[in-house]
Formats: C-alpha cells, structure tokens, sequence
C-alpha cells in the first residue's frame, strides 16, 4: 500500500541510494451488505480500523536520463472491531413488520425459519426470532503487501519526471462477525407460544430445517434449537459468519513525479502513480450455528470459490526531502492508496445464493474497494 517515493539528494554525484521509511496508515470501512436490516441495522463489517504501522525499502539508481527502482512495502494487519447490543428482537423469517429488525435474506437462519415440510416441522406457522436484547460483535483484519520495479527519467533529467513498470500487490481481509441471544418461536396467526392450548408445533428451529441449507452437525445433539426455558436454563443461539479473501494483483503501471519546491536544502514534491491489474481472487464463507445453555449442538456450513477480475489501483501524496548531509537526507510525506475491484471478507456473505432448484453455492464477491491514507518518514542514502 505505498506510494513510489523516487529518492532525491541534493548531491548530484550520487548515483545509488537506498531508502528506509516507517509508514504509518489508516483504512476506511466499507461492506457493502448487513448482517441485519432494519431499524439498528448491523452491518457486516466492523464500523472502523485502526491506524497500523508498517514499512518500506526502496533501493535504485540513475544511469545517464534514466532511473531504474525497485520497492517492497508491508502494512501490519489493519484491525477493528465493533460490538453492540439490540433493544428490538431480531426476526429470522418473513414475517417482519417494517419496524422490526430482520436477518439478511441470504443468512443460512433465515432460509431454515423459511423451511416447509408439509408437517411437523413447518417452520413456516412460526415467526423465528431472537428476543430482544441480543448482542452482536465484529472483528476484521487486513494484510497488505507491495512489490514494484519501475525505470523512467532520471530526476537529475527534468524537474518533472515519468515512469512505467510492474506492480504486484497482495491483500488478504478476513470479518467475523456474530450475533447471539435468547432464541424464541412464536405461533403466526396468534403469537403462542410453548405450552399454550392453540399452541401449533413445533416451537423450534428443527434439525431437517437446518440440515436443509446444507448445515451440517459437527458436535453436540443435533437435534435442532428449541425456543422455551427448561430448569437446565434458557436456550441461546449463536450465529457467526467469518468471510475470508484472497486478491492477488499484478500488472503494469505509470508514475509521475514532479517537484513543486527545489531549494538548496530542502526539495518538496507530488506523485502519483496508476495502473489496470490482473486479480487472481480466492474468497470463502463459513457459517456456524451453536446453541448454548440447554442444548450444545454446533452446526456449520463452508462454500469457497475462486475469480479473475480486472482491478484498478493508484496512489497520490506530497513528500518533502531536506538535506542532513551530502549523502543523507531526511523523508517525511503524505499519501493515499486507493484499490478497487478487490474481494474483501466483510462482502462474501453477499455471495451465498440458490439456484432455481434450491441448490445452494456461492460466488466470491469482488466489487469492494479499499481506501488508506496516513504518514511516512524515514531516511534516504546516497552513494
């Protein structure tokens, strides 16, 4: 995630150098879907990142009118996290008013609550829900890593400067996201619920609904959630959903380097840079059911899928260079990276769908886009 700094000395004999800075920068959030919809809303992604740390190396020289560089940049994992909790209930099914908070329609919950087996476990009599007071927590974390080489005109050639070359760069996202609380189901055509004479069956989130979205049991009973308190205590469900991506970026790139200010000690200069890039995209989903309190069983379900797509990524910043020694210089900058067209973990839930036959897959989602700003400074060595 790094802007190409194109090294500058004020000593015109020196034709190598090679630059170490320490970059410190920040990510925007962006998902573009929610894990709940409606009126406390919970996106899928965490609300914010941290600033990270990280560095870069550059090493390059001038031969006549030419420059030729090459550089590696690595951000420490960006991280967030978010967490709260919700004064609605949160609805499974479609029996939602427009003031109620309801699952995403692709949620695995969501198509069990939906399941109709002409019998005992029509879930569709009853409105599955988790009462209110659930909480929900999520956590990401980014890897950014750059490679580049690049060959162009010399800054001893003209005050403004070009250049063209190879770039890749590999971005890794990985979101957590889950929600847990009291699981209820409550008769639709009139709210009873267990143990009430009009009571309708069969007061549960059924296992044959469950096992129907391709959840499949990993531990515990398996026998479904039921929706009442026992004297072992009262049932709670716990649903997570961890979306992971893989982009892998490589292809061409031009570079612009001008300099605003060129003073004996101290040189002030813009860069950009942008290039089209090829992006090798690995994403995949997993989804788990748990109960906890009365009953144990733990459900899941992973899909995976790979994608090739065209991405786009450019840089621009502002960085000085003042002069310490003939052959040491002093660097500080700004910059911003943006990347679009890139999988990222938050987005992947997007992905899960059905076919006309009821056949669940999954599609790795690569509309995201990432924006990174912050500082750098470090130190520049010519020779």
């Amino acid at each position: 995630m790094s802007l190409i700094l194109l090294g500058m000395g004020t000593n015109a004999s020196a034709q190598v150098y090679f630059e170490a800075d320490w970059i410190y920068m920040k990510r925007n959030h962006d998902s573009s879907g929610n894990l709940v919809n409606g009126p406390e809303s919970i996106p899928a992604g965490v609300a914010d990142y941290d600033f990270e740390p990280g560095y870069r190396f550059k090493l390059g020289g001038d031969f006549f009118d030419y420059r030729v560089d090459a550089s590696f940049t690595s951000i420490n994992s960006w991280s967030g996290s978010s967490s709260g909790t919700l004064g609605g209930a949160v609805i499974f099914d479609d029996t939602a008013l427009a003031t109620d908070n309801v699952l995403s329609p692709r949620n695995v919950l969501r198509q069990a609550a939906m399941f109709n087996d002409f019998g005992a476990n029509n879930e569709t009599l009853e409105s599955e829900r988790l009462r209110a007071g659930a909480t929900y927590s999520a956590t990401s974390g980014t890897n950014y890593k750059d490679w580049e080489i690049n060959i162009g005109t010399s800054e001893y050639a003209s005050r403004y400067r070009f250049s063209g070359g190879f770039r890749r760069i590999d971005l890794d996202d990985i979101n957590r996201v889950n929600l847990r609380g009291t699981f209820d189901a409550l008769d639709t055509d009139d709210g009873a619920i267990f143990g009430d004479l009009n009571n309708d069956p069969n007061d549960a989130l059924s296992h044959l609904a469950l096992s129907s979205t391709g959840l499949v049991n990993v531990s515990g009973s398996g026998d479904g959630f039921q929706s009442f308190a026992s004297p072992g205590g009262v049932d709670t469900l716990i649903y997570e959903a961890a979306g992971k991506a893989r982009n892998n970026l490589s292809g061409g790139q031009v570079v612009f380097t001008g300099r605003v200010i060129d003073a004996e000690w101290i040189t002030v200069e813009t860069i950009g840079k942008a290039g089209v890039y090829h992006n090798n995209v690995s994403a995949s989903v997993q989804e788990t059911v748990a109960g906890s309190g009365n009953d144990n069983s733990v459900y899941r379900r992973t899909f995976s899928d790979n994608a090739n797509t065209a991405s786009f990524a450019g840089n621009v910043g502002l960085r000085g260079i003042v002069s310490l020694t003939d052959y040491v210089n002093l660097v500080a900058g700004y910059e911003v990276l943006f990347i679009s067209n890139v999988a990222l973990g938050a987005d992947q839930t997007n992905g899960l769908q059905r076919d006309l036959l009821g056949n669940n897959f999954f599609k790795a989602q690569t509309n995201g886009s990432l924006i990174a700003h912050g500082g750098t400074v470090g130190l520049e060595f010519l020779w």
